[in-house]
C-alpha cells in the first residue's frame, strides 16, 4: 500500500485472492475479464498450456511438429504483419504438415484451448492494454493478478508470460526516460515459480528494473539460487529448525542471530536485514488501517460461535 501510495507501480500474483481489496486494485482473473492477446504473450505460454492440459505423446510426430512449427508460424505471421491477428482461429486455419492425423492432433488441442477462452480473438471488445493498466499502476492502482481458479500448470504459464510482458514494460520504461520501475510480488511463490522461472528473474529481470518480492511460508520449496543472490530478507517468526537453516543460506545474518531472533518474535514483528538496513533489525508492522479487510485471515467454523457470543 505505502509503495503503491508513493507512484511505485506494483505488480501482485495473487493465488488467494488476498490484495484484490488493496485500495484503488486492478484485479484481473485470466479467462474471465482478462485476456492477453497471443501476439503480446507469445508462442511459449500456447506450447506451456498445451503441455499442461492436453500433452502429446512425448516423442511423437505430432509433438515434433507442434513444437517445431509453432514458433516458427508467429515469428512469420510477426514479420508479415497480416491484416489477420494471432489468435487460435488463425492457428487452426494455418497448415502444420506431417500428415492427417498430426493435423488433426494439433487441432483437437488448439479446439479445447478455444473453448477455454483465455486469449483474445477477433471480435471481442477492446480492453485496456497492459501499457494502459501499467500507467494506472504508476498512478497508484496496484495490478493484481487473481490466480485462485487456476491450475498449477496454469499459474505457471501464466506467470512466465506475465514476468515476458513486465520486462516489455521496463523497456518502454527505458526508452521512454521514465524509469516507473516495478516492484512484483509473487504471492507463495514455490507453487507456481519454477527454478527456471526463479532463476530468470533473480538473475536477468533485476537489470530491467524489475524489483522482486518472493513470498512463502515455505522457503525450504524456493530454488537455493534466491538466497545465494537475495538483497533483503524480511522473516517473520518460525521455529521450524529447517526453515531456520533455509534462510541461513542468504549468508546476510549468521544462524545463531536467525536462531535468537526469529524463533522469539512476537506477532507483528519483522526481521529485516540487507541493503535496506545493512544490520539486523527487528521491527513492528502496523497493522492495516481499520477500512481495509484482512482477507488472508485463517477461516474458522468456531468464528460463528463467537460472533454469537459476542466475543
Amino acid at each position: 500500500m505505502s509503495l503503491s501510495q508513493k507512484g511505485v507501480p506494483v505488480i501482485i500474483f495473487d493465488v488467494n485472492g488476498e490484495y484484490k481489496s488493496l485500495p484503488q486494485a486492478q484485479a484481473l482473473r485470466w479467462g474471465e475479464d482478462f485476456f492477453p492477446r497471443l501476439a503480446d504473450v507469445g508462442w511459449e505460454m500456447l506450447r506451456q498450456i498445451v503441455r499442461s492440459i492436453y500433452p502429446f505423446n512425448p516423442g511423437s510426430p505430432s509433438e515434433s511438429v507442434f513444437e517445431s512449427r509453432l514458433p516458427s508460424i508467429f515469428n512469420t505471421a510477426r514479420t508479415k504483419r497480416e491484416d489477420s491477428p494471432i489468435d487460435i482461429p488463425f492457428l487452426r486455419n494455418q497448415t502444420w504438415g506431417g500428415g492427417e492425423y498430426v493435423e488433426r492432433a494439433i487441432d483437437a488441442r488448439l479446439e479445447m484451448i478455444a473453448n477455454l477462452h483465455l486469449f483474445w480473438t477477433n471480435g471481442m471488445r477492446e480492453e485496456q492494454t497492459l501499457e494502459e493498466r501499467y500507467d494506472l499502476a504508476v498512478g497508484g492502482a496496484p495490478l493484481v493478478f487473481d490466480m485462485r481458479r487456476l491450475s498449477a500448470g496454469f499459474q505457471t504459464a501464466f506467470v512466465r508470460a506475465m514476468n515476458q510482458q513486465i520486462e516489455r514494460l521496463c523497456d518502454l520504461e527505458a526508452w521512454s526516460g521514465r524509469g516507473a520501475w516495478p516492484y512484483v510480488f509473487y504471492e507463495e511463490a514455490h507453487l507456481y515459480c519454477t527454478p527456471a522461472t526463479m532463476t530468470n528473474i533473480i538473475s536477468r529481470c533485476r537489470h530491467f528494473g524489475i524489483a522482486s518480492v518472493f513470498v512463502t511460508n515455505s522457503p525450504d520449496l524456493l530454488d537455493p539460487s534466491i538466497f545465494r543472490q537475495v538483497d533483503n530478507l524480511f522473516a517473520l517468526k518460525t521455529t521450524s529448525k529447517d526453515d531456520l537453516r533455509t534462510l541461513g543460506r542468504a549468508a546476510l545474518v549468521d544462524q545463531a542471530s536467525l536462531e535468537a531472533y526469529v524463533a522469539h518474535m512476537p506477532e507483528r514483528h519483522c526481521l529485516i536485514v540487507g541493503n535496506v538496513t545493512r544490520y539486523p533489525l527487528v521491527v513492528s508492522v502496523d497493522k492495516l488501517p481499520p477500512h481495509m479487510p484482512v482477507s488472508g485471515r485463517t477461516r474458522s467454523t468456531w468464528d460463528r460461535f463467537r460472533e454469537n457470543d459476542g466475543g
